[in-house]
Order: C-alpha cells, then structure tokens, then sequence
C-alpha cells in the first residue's frame, strides 16, 4: 500500500504541491489527471525521492520512502516508466535492459517474459535506443518494469507515441500487472484510456487534490464535474479535452 498524506514540494521558495494526499493499494490503478504545471510529475519526483525541498509522508508498505536513497527505489519492487523516450540513448536496447537488477536465478525468465511482450525488442537488440522510435522506447522502458516485477508502477504519460496494437499492448500489461497484486500509479492524458484502466482518479490543480473519487463516477459525468473543477466554458467533445485540456 502507497500513502501519500500531507505532501508539500517547492522549487526553491516556489510551491509545487501543498498538503496533497491520496492512497494506492494493492491491486488498484489510480489515474492522476491536471493541467501542465499542477504537480502531477512533481509527485512521482517525491515518491522516488528526488525531491529535497518536501514535506509529509510518504510510505510504501511501512516502508517510509522519504529515508530510502533513490537508487535504492528499485529494490523496493518500484518501477518508474518516465514521460518521454526513459531509455539511456547511447546504450543498446539489450544493454539497457540489462541494467535492471534482478535476482541472477530470475534473470532469464524475466527477460524472457518481457521480450515475449514485446518481440520488437529482439528485432532492435543491438540497435542504439537513441535510434528507436518513440513508440520503441516507450517499449524498453515498460519491459525494463516488468523486468523488476513490480509492486508499485509509476507511469507518466505511457500511451503518448502508441499505435492502436501497442496501446492494446499497454492495456494488458497494466491488467496484468493489476491481477498480480501490483499498485498503479499513472499521469494521463488520454482520459479514454485513463477510463478504461483506472479505478479512482485524482485531480490535481495548483498543487492540490481538487477531486477524486471513483473513475466510472468521473467518466459519466465527467464534462460537469471537469467545467466545474476547471472553468471550461466552451462547449468540448471529451477527445478535444483530452488533447487540450490535460495535456503535460
């Protein structure tokens, strides 16, 4: 179980996040939606502890995360899929994925598992990621997770670049992943998705939690409560407020 409670982050003596909390249990995918510049990639950054100038509580399974260095998140069965291409560049595929630390007797059954998700990988294997397409890399950064066998997931925007049979792709991975016990933590813009996924969402704005609730409360009225939340006045199909609205 991921507890967040009272979560305060600044830049400097610029506030970031004030007094947010929000829960992730085991089993559950939790969907974090807000406009560019309200503190949803600024929360990953404090669960991973790379953010010094923070407040509040923040504790993995009893484990208090803001103690743990953040080269040692892995350990803790966190995996972390970064918005953008999160692959070192000059490296190979294969050498990227080689860099997760897994138990030696697991090692290749866990790559096995993970190129079997997706093959494209072997095809690339001694190809620079720096080369790979952006579709690519999203690739090798959701294998280098599952190659941790994780218990918290964080995903920032991971179906931006996806074509339709990678994004049916990601889906079964995030079900997967869900059916093992893993909690999910995921920034998104595509709210189709984000529906289709999620159990609760948290809305963030300015640094705050404005709503959460239940996801498939959100989706049937989610026009109403996101004016409300947002001022929209304009009259926008729910694609145009995915594209607008929430993008990162």
């Amino acid at each position: 179980m991921l507890r967040i409670k009272n979560l305060t982050a600044r830049y400097d003596s610029a506030p970031v996040l004030t007094d947010l909390s929000l829960e992730a249990g085991p089993g559950q995918v939790i969907g974090i939606i807000g406009r560019n510049g309200a503190g949803k990639t600024t929360t990953f950054r404090c669960i991973l502890n790379q953010m010094p100038q923070r407040d509040g509580s923040i504790r993995f399974n009893d484990v208090d995360l803001t103690r743990v260095a953040p080269n040692r998140i892995p350990s803790l069965g966190i995996a972390f899929v970064p918005q953008g291409r999160g692959t070192f560049e000059e490296l190979t595929v294969g050498e990227n994925l080689s860099l997760v630390r897994v138990p030696k007797q697991e090692a290749r059954a866990r790559l096995d598992a993970a190129t079997k998700k997706f093959p494209l990988l072997l095809e690339r294997w001694n190809q620079p990621a720096g080369t790979l397409s952006g579709g690519e890399a999203r690739m090798v950064s959701l294998a280098r997770a599952m190659m941790l066998a994780p218990k918290l997931v964080l995903l920032d925007e991971p179906t931006v670049n996806l074509s339709e049979s990678r994004l049916a792709t990601l889906t079964g991975l995030v079900g997967e992943w869900r059916s093992r016990g893993a909690a999910i933590l995921m920034i998104e813009h595509n709210l189709d998705f984000l529906f289709a996924t999620a159990d609760r969402v948290y809305v963030i704005d300015r640094g705050e939690v404005a709503f959460q609730g239940l996801a498939e409360d959100l989706r049937r009225n989610g026009k109403a409560e996101l004016k409300k939340l947002f001022g929209l006045d304009q009259p926008q199909s729910q694609s145009k407020l995915v594209s607008s609205t929430y993008e990162n």
